[in-house]
């Protein structure tokens, strides 16, 4: 995660309690204004720049805590989210020369569906199985997408909406479907078994792209 401290500064004006009452009839009057609160209970805390600076250095300090704590799940090595030289944000992670390296994000993002202990979704006839999305990303290009199924001579329909209209496309085996969105914010993909029994799909997946 990336935090940009900012440094606050202080007003400094030659007459900091000065004010100009301009009154109804047009004419106006130069003033000195103080306080006069009566009995103060609790003085609280100013408003400054020391202040304001102080808690983005304890900001700052959390982020840095929280970055130096992560770590890659699959491999234990330690990474942390950076900017690049060109201003994009990615991750930071050392090279095989031990140099620094930030590895920008990609604008794309890959969702695969595989039940917990399982490696296919599995449909009963009539049944839908409905994903929802926000794009995020601000992709321009959906591809739906797996590597086989079962009862492939059964009704298997995709239907897809982009905030439009519906939009139903056959689905079968093998197939890979190409959805242009456009930036369009994804609302639902459903994916149904008409008729002929149950059907499992394998290696499905859904990808957002450029």
């Amino acid at each position: 995660m990336i935090f940009n401290k900012k440094t606050w500064k202080d007003r400094v004006s030659e007459f900091p309690t000065r004010r100009t009452l301009t009154k109804s009839d047009g004419s106006s009057e130069l003033v000195t204004v103080s306080r006069s609160e009566g009995d103060v209970s609790q003085e609280g805390d100013a408003f400054s720049a020391a202040s304001m600076n102080d808690l983005e250095g304890r900001i700052d300090e959390g982020f840095t805590a929280l970055n130096n704590d992560l770590t890659d799940c699959s491999t234990g090595e330690r990474f942390r989210f950076a900017v690049s030289e060109e201003g994009k944000p990615g991750f930071w992670w050392k090279d095989k020369e031990g140099a620094d390296a930030v590895i920008p994000f990609s604008s794309g993002v890959q969702l695969p569906y595989s039940p917990v202990n399982m490696e296919k979704l599995s449909i009963q006839t009539g049944a839908n199985a409905i994903f929802n999305f926000d794009n995020l990303f601000g992709a321009k290009k959906i591809i739906i997408s797996n590597s086989s199924m079962t009862n492939t001579t059964g009704d298997n329909t995709i239907i897809y909406n982009t905030g439009d209209t519906d939009v139903s496309v056959a689905f079968i085996s093998g197939q890979l479907i190409s959805i242009d969105v456009e930036d369009k914010d994804i609302l639902s993909i459903t994916l149904r078994h008409n008729v002929g029994g149950s059907t499992a799909i394998y290696g499905f997946l859904i990808t957002f792209t450029d």
